[in-house]
């Protein structure tokens, strides 16, 4: 029962607790009426209750501590079950911070190590591809007839990419990142209690084994301000030591099944919204002077309605000149001055990829771009025609 509560999305940790211990106090509850039904009956047939028969038969009967341990006997029951791979908790550094010591009731400073959770992408991969129909799913998918665009093996990016073209059964990442409020988000800490998640789908697999959440696999959970403190390349850099052996020619040699098999895999494409997206590829934010990261079209040229005016598109030639010309001036004004001019902040630590550049990434956010900016603002313009527009009164 717990463990089907904790796999669904829509129940929270604070009901799960709630359920658990109501289900302890039921069983209880049951275990001390039975109990005292048993006592009840020994003592009409005059059997003493302090036998040891009778005390062994009342222990069997003993579930006040049902749930004990429980998180604990979980995770060893699921590693020695189901091959369960536990996360490596990776330093980051230290803060300082004051905390309150309830006994003596004064506040001190300790130190408070800084740390995310990272889940190896290879044992991931390896769990994964153990299964027999995994295998089979890989090896038997094929690209859309009478050219329809159903995945991204359809699409030109594939057929031009050097890796896939090379190892087209390569497992193929798509690494999505966003941030997400564990506490009340009505309440007024909502900004300390931010984590960075990020997640990965295997492309190979058919769309109804990656549209459900046993398709879609943790890669770290990091706390939001680390991420500002230390960088993306912190928080990625496990992922992508774990993914140049996977691109390397020789790949990870597994065994599945008693079938040695040679693991290849790369990343394919990265899903995140306007904000994280940024963040990712080392771009200025969305409101920056430069803030389209397909291309160097301007705001002041987007706001004029000058679509007309073929922007110049970025890419990886341009995109390292913007960080060469960064990487040469010397003042702080000078490098804010330069970062304005081409809406670059810093080197992706995605690029260290062999196979992977933004520029390269045509994947945008359709909910956020279309359902929450442009699609309203389009229905807002025709209530506003059909208002104010007399003829249509």
């Amino acid at each position: 029962m717990v463990v089907n509560l904790r796999a669904s999305s829509s129940f929270i940790g604070a009901a799960l607790s709630k359920v658990v211990n109501a289900a302890s106090f039921f069983v209880s509850d049951i275990s001390d009426y039975t109990k005292s039904e048993i006592l009840n009956f020994l003592e009409k047939k005059n059997i003493e209750s302090e036998d040891p028969k009778v005390i062994n038969l009342l222990e069997k009967f003993d579930c006040n501590n049902l749930f004990n341990n429980m998180d604990t006997a979980q995770i060893e029951a699921f590693k020695k079950c189901y091959n369960y791979i536990e996360a490596t908790e990776i330093s980051l550094g230290y803060r300082n911070d004051q905390q309150l010591d309830s006994k003596n009731q004064f506040w001190q400073q300790k130190q408070i190590y800084e740390t995310f959770q990272y889940v190896s992408l290879i044992e991931t991969l390896k769990l994964v591809i153990s299964h027999e129909n995994v295998w089979q799913y890989i090896e038997s998918e094929k690209s859309a007839s009478d050219n329809w665009l159903c995945n991204f093996k359809d699409d030109v990016t594939f057929k031009t990419h050097r890796y896939f073209q090379k190892y087209p059964n390569a497992l193929r990442i798509q690494l999505y990142y966003d941030d997400l409020i564990v506490n009340n988000p009505s309440g007024s800490k909502t900004q300390s209690d931010k984590i960075g998640a990020f997640y990965y789908i295997i492309q190979n697999l058919p769309p109804h084994l990656n549209s459900f959440l046993g398709g879609i696999h943790v890669l770290a959970l990091c706390h939001t301000a680390d991420i500002e403190k230390y960088g993306m390349d912190a928080i990625l850099r496990s992922f992508i030591y774990e993914l140049r052996k996977l691109e390397s020619d020789e790949g990870v040699l597994i065994s599945t099944n008693g079938k040695e098999r040679v693991l290849r895999a790369s990343l394919a494409a990265v899903t995140a919204d306007g904000l994280a997206a940024h963040q990712l590829f080392g771009l200025l934010s969305s409101a920056a002077l430069y803030f389209c990261r397909l291309c160097m079209i301007n705001r002041y040229i987007f706001h004029d309605n000058q679509n007309s005016i073929c922007a110049i598109p970025r890419t990886k030639q341009l995109h390292d000149e913007h960080i060469k010309i960064i990487e040469e001036q010397v003042t702080e004004k000078d490098i804010e001055n330069a970062r304005k001019h081409c809406g670059v902040k810093e080197k992706s630590v995605l690029h260290e990829n062999r196979y992977f550049h933004f520029t390269e990434n045509y994947i945008f956010d359709p909910m956020h771009d279309i359902f929450q900016n442009v699609a309203l603002m389009e229905i807002k313009l025709v209530l506003n025609h059909f208002i104010t527009n007399k003829e249509y009164d």
